[in-house]
């Protein structure tokens, strides 16, 4: 096989471009994942459903923020029931944008809270926290 005749220069410029925008566009996710830290808001979320979608495990959770209702998924990293509530953290200007909490145990008396926080009401191990942004 030729080599020369497989590596023509549209073929050089279409890697570069591919390669290129799959660098762009994760830096822009990394950016966000920043911004969720900087000025997220948690909330309480509930365990809507479980599953899995071509090998991975996804866990299905529903909130409510400004009277309107949102559906989100995670990879399931530890088990959860349907009807469990977690901690998550979302951006304001971007509800959809979301991340939950698996090991921030939940108290029974905030279960049922539905405003936001600015931080985490409860004490936490800081790396309980980070795993959720690796």
């Amino acid at each position: 096989m030729n080599l020369k005749k497989h590596l023509t220069t549209k073929n050089i410029a279409g890697l570069i471009a591919v390669i290129l925008l799959a660098a762009i566009a994760s830096y822009m996710f990394r950016q966000k994942e920043s911004k969720l830290q900087e000025h997220g808001k948690y909330k309480v979320a509930t365990v809507i459903d479980y599953g899995q979608v071509q090998g991975t495990s996804l866990l299905e959770y529903s909130y409510s923020f400004d009277d309107q209702d949102y559906t989100s998924t995670s990879p399931m990293r530890k088990k959860k029931q349907i009807g469990d509530k977690v901690f998550i953290i979302f951006l304001p200007w971007e509800p959809t944008f979301t991340r939950v909490f698996y090991d921030i145990p939940l108290p029974d008396s905030l279960a049922t809270f539905k405003g936001t926080w600015q931080k985490l009401p409860v004490p936490y191990d800081q790396a309980d926290y980070d795993v959720e942004f690796e």
